[in-house]
């Protein structure tokens, strides 16, 4: 799954967001997820202005000039510009008002519909839309993309997580683990409920490098979201074993891209077993240790085995995750074999 889909801890040491050139060459020409357009428009895509409205962007902090030239620079004002027909001014304006209904960033939609328009209409790289009447059709795309964006932010993000689109970066991924943590999940289970979503929305963009691009926000904010589904327990389950019990079956339901984490406290030695009920090539199963290490990084990560038995090399809480590869929702069971641990899990450390 996306990015670095099929190794371990896919995300650990991600680089923080940094400025990009003005201008990037496409990584796709985004067949399907091009959102195509935005708000009035005057998409000066200059280099000074394309540059300057990244630096500030990917940095909430710095303060922004009023008199910057930017891609989209005061676009909310843009609706009512005279030299756009009643249609284009109404339809920038329905723009505008569904953009600050979502509480979506004006800078950072703007940067993210340039991206998409960007990699659809690559002939168009370096060259600014103007309010000319020969840039009507041109504006249309890129009003439309916005348009296609926003509904996509709305389908798939939480108020919360759209609210920050944009100021994501890697103290937001300090944070989530350190909150994971704290129900025995790590940052490589958090990370593959994350990517199996976003390959589920962008699946063109498996395995490409775009954490620093304006579409690696909207990779953050499901992040966002899975951290929120972790603690309210939507996304995890601890599975605990009845007294005398060896073992339990869980029956469970997912929707294209989602997934769902299983913790449970083991000890050192003892043996367990998996077995997993889905259709073939429908799931991706991992099993992570407490605190993984060179030799025992893991015990399966991303992989399409649906069994699985050993001894247990560690004591503390395990990770059983199952993302759903899927086009279309499934159901499947989880039996899980083995003798519940009685040991004082909060002794052993979480290792991210």
């Amino acid at each position: 799954m996306a990015p670095g889909r099929g190794a371990v801890n896919t995300l650990p040491v991600l680089p923080a967001p940094r400025p990009r050139r003005a201008n990037p060459k496409p990584t796709s020409t985004a067949s399907s997820g091009c959102f195509p357009a935005l708000l009035g428009l005057t998409l000066v895509v200059g280099t000074v202005g394309l540059v300057w409205w990244v630096a500030n962007r990917w940095e909430p902090a710095a303060t922004v000039g009023a008199d910057a030239s930017t891609p989209g620079q005061g676009q909310d004002a843009d609706f009512a510009n005279p030299s756009f027909s009643n249609q284009e001014q109404q339809r920038k304006a329905a723009l505008r008002q569904k953009r600050e209904n979502l509480g979506v960033d004006e800078r950072f939609l703007v940067a993210l519909t340039d991206q998409l328009f960007y990699e659809r209409y690559p002939q168009q790289q370096g060259q600014a839309l103007t309010d000319r009447p020969e840039d009507a059709d041109l504006r249309a795309n890129w009003d439309a993309i916005a348009l296609e964006g926003l509904e996509l932010l709305e389908r798939n993000l939480s108020d919360r997580a759209r609210q920050g689109l944009g100021a994501y970066g890697a103290g937001d991924r300090d944070r989530w683990r350190q909150a994971v943590n704290q129900h025995y999940v790590s940052s490589r289970a958090l990370y593959d409920l994350t990517e199996a979503q976003f390959a589920q929305l962008f699946p063109e963009r498996v395995n490409q490098d775009f954490l620093d691009q304006p579409i690696g926000q909207v990779w953050y904010g499901l992040a966002e979201q899975m951290v929120q589904g972790i603690q309210s327990g939507e996304r995890r389950q601890e599975i605990q074993f009845d007294q005398g019990s060896y073992g339990q079956s869980v029956r469970d339901r997912l929707e294209a891209g989602a997934g769902r984490v299983y913790t449970l406290s083991l000890g050192e030695g003892q043996l367990l077993r998996l077995n997993l009920q889905a259709p073939q090539g429908s799931t991706q199963l991992s099993l992570y240790v407490p605190s993984p290490t060179d030799d025992v990084p893991y015990l399966l990560a991303d992989s399409s085995e649906r069994t699985w038995s050993g001894d247990l090399p560690q004591s503390g809480y395990y990770e059983i995750v199952v993302v759903s590869t899927a086009i279309a929702p499934l159901t499947y069971a989880l039996d899980v074999g083995g003798r519940q641990c009685h040991h004082d899990p909060r002794s052993t450390a979480r290792v991210p």
